[in-house]
């Protein structure tokens, strides 16, 4: 099931800032999802979000919805503090899980039904398929210090693993040129 409850720190790229400058998730158990900061209040019906590794930003899942906040950037030109504002960046037509920052939180890898894709965090295009996963066991994980991805292959029952590569900008590139074409049991 979901976790309800969850608080999580998100990293903050000073050294020497002070725990007042931190910024800190709070997700209910009715999926409202809070933070210190401004915006105190950044959505609800929340399934669930994932704190970026090494940037003051979270992604988050609503249903079919892929969210993003970034708090390193504030909406400038007006009087008022407003801080960061929630964007969209993937609308799906089945329900979104397994959600992973990767590449210097650059990209997120998500599972959308029996489908892993990649979303490029910056861009207004849409996620790129990757690889299929066995609808029975519809689960990846990912290694993000080795770029492995790990999941049951479709029917074949048996774990199989590919390594994704690091290009910059790889979006729209070809999937084949962003998934090993080989796979191998681990």
């Amino acid at each position: 099931g979901e976790k309800r409850y969850r608080v999580n720190f998100l990293p903050n790229p000073s050294a020497f800032s002070s725990p007042q400058e931190s910024v800190i998730l709070f997700l209910s158990s009715g999926g409202r999802l809070c933070s210190n900061k401004i915006p105190y209040f950044l959505d609800e019906k929340v399934r669930g979000f994932t704190p970026a590794l090494s940037h003051p930003r979270v992604a988050y899942r609503k249903g079919k919805e892929l969210w993003v906040v970034d708090f390193e950037r504030d909406e400038p030109g007006s009087f008022f503090e407003t801080g960061p504002t929630p964007r969209r960046i993937h609308k799906g037509g089945e329900t979104l899980s397994n959600l992973y920052w990767t590449y210097n939180d650059q990209y997120l890898v998500f599972l959308e039904g029996d489908t892993v894709k990649v979303q490029d965090f910056e861009s207004n295009g849409p996620a790129v398929e990757l690889i299929q996963v066995s609808r029975r066991v519809p689960q990846f994980a990912l290694d993000s210090q080795t770029g492995f991805l790990y999941f049951i292959e479709p029917q074949q029952d048996r774990l199989a693993r590919v390594r994704l590569h690091a290009p910059p900008g790889f979006l729209p590139r070809l999937v084949d040129d962003f998934v090993e074409t080989g796979k191998e049991s681990p």
